[in-house]
């Protein structure tokens, strides 16, 4: 061959390694070296590279063993071989994934089936067991069949482990841990019992307290109460004869009465209640059924007013500028009458100007709610305030009281 697409080809032999470039210059391919350079996670030349990175990140040289994976270090900020552990994974592995197992338990590959086919290398019967039967082993294996009669020997005794414990052929058990939590040897004091520590995360002997109790005891494990309930030992009957400790007498109350404390007697005793007795306000379910001019259903503090002094109040609704007029029906909403208020009519007035029921005779007591002096007032004098009485009163006028200029 002596070109490539009409360009000839130079007669210089190449080199190992080289290849054919184009040479504008001499219009021909000649034999030329290609220069390499690794760089990232690539090091060496065009004809050896070694992989020293992935990713930007260091890749350890150190020669991987049987088994192992690449594995990233935390602390040597590396990947390396590493020996794969279960730690190492998360999640379950699918059936698909289990291999071929024998021994003990055996599956196909690729199956969750498990079959247990033996026991520590002993083989176990497939034959079907029947109720009550237990796993007994004969010289072919473990087969089912009905339990022996009578107890195991103490020298058949294996070596127990666990709650209770014991050496190998012996029946002297030791009771060291409660359902996997750990017991103290400690010598229990007398009336103790097993508390839990909380701190100590172990079971040991507490004194008892009734904070430690929960239910509630039968009446035969009562003691002889005294204070301010008392009962015979053995009996729930109780009498209470004092409250904290302040006598209660036994006086049979009479009914609605209540306990109400004799200071007399120095003692509770049954009292009939009193307004008088009671202090702060009743909640709305406390409220009873109530009758009369204003009504409300027990528990409720919805209150209606239904009549005035025994007099039907109308439920109709009254328009704007209505009064309450008084009718052979009761009280009923309609228009004012028209004129004006008799004097018999008038109720008593207070405030700045004051009556008596009945009367149109008004007196002016006060201005504003300030008192006014009933001094007869002399010529030319005029309302002035003195603040040493504190009220308005009869006063000479002077200069020395005005302020601005005369016009």
């Amino acid at each position: 061959m002596v070109g490539f697409n009409t360009i000839p080809l130079s007669s210089t032999a190449p080199a190992n390694g080289q290849v054919y470039q184009y040479s504008g210059t001499q219009n021909q391919w000649i034999p030329a070296t290609i220069a390499f350079s690794a760089a990232g996670d690539l090091s060496g030349s065009s004809g050896s590279q070694t992989v020293v990175g992935l990713q930007g990140r260091t890749l350890a040289s150190t020669a991987p063993a049987a088994n192992q994976f690449l594995a990233w270090n935390a602390s040597s900020l590396q990947w390396q071989p590493t020996q794969p552990a279960f730690s190492n994974l998360s999640g379950s592995a699918a059936c698909g994934q289990i291999p071929s197992l024998t021994g003990d338990a055996t599956t196909a590959a690729g199956s969750c089936n498990v079959t247990v086919a033996k026991l520590q290398g002993q083989p176990i019967s497939n034959a079907i067991p029947a109720s009550g039967q237990v796993l007994t082993f004969t010289s072919t294996g473990w087969t089912p069949s009905a339990p022996s009669a009578g107890n195991v020997n103490c020298p058949n005794l294996p070596a127990l482990t666990g709650d209770a414990t014991t050496t190998v052929g012996s029946c002297g058990t030791t009771v060291a841990r409660l359902q996997g939590r750990s017991l103290t040897a400690t010598l229990p004091a007398a009336n103790q019992f097993l508390g839990w520590n909380n701190s100590a995360q172990q079971w040991q002997p507490t004194q008892p307290a009734f904070s430690n109790l929960s239910g509630s005891a039968t009446c035969g494990q009562i003691p002889s109460l005294t204070g301010d309930a008392t009962t015979t030992a053995g009996s729930c009957a109780t009498t209470v004869a004092r409250l904290q400790g302040q006598n209660l007498a036994a006086t049979l109350p009479a009914a609605n009465q209540f306990l109400g404390w004799n200071s007399s007697a120095q003692q509770w005793q049954p009292v009939q209640p009193a307004f008088s007795n009671l202090s702060g306000t009743a909640a709305c379910t406390q409220v009873p059924n109530l009758t009369g001019d204003a009504t409300t259903a027990a528990g409720s503090c919805n209150v209606t007013v239904a009549k005035l002094q025994g007099q039907t109040l109308s439920n109709a609704i009254p328009t704007s500028g209505q009064v309450l007029t008084f009718t052979s029906t009761g009280w009923t909403p309609s228009a004012p009458s028209a004129g004006n208020v008799n004097c018999p009519n008038l109720p008593a007035l207070t405030g700045d100007a004051t009556t008596t029921a009945g009367s149109c005779g008004t007196t002016v007591a006060r201005l504003q709610g300030q008192s006014l002096a009933a001094t007869l007032p002399a010529a030319n004098q005029v309302l002035g305030w003195n603040s040493s009485a504190q009220q308005w009163q009869p006063t000479q006028p002077a200069f020395s009281n005005l302020s601005g200029a005369i016009a």
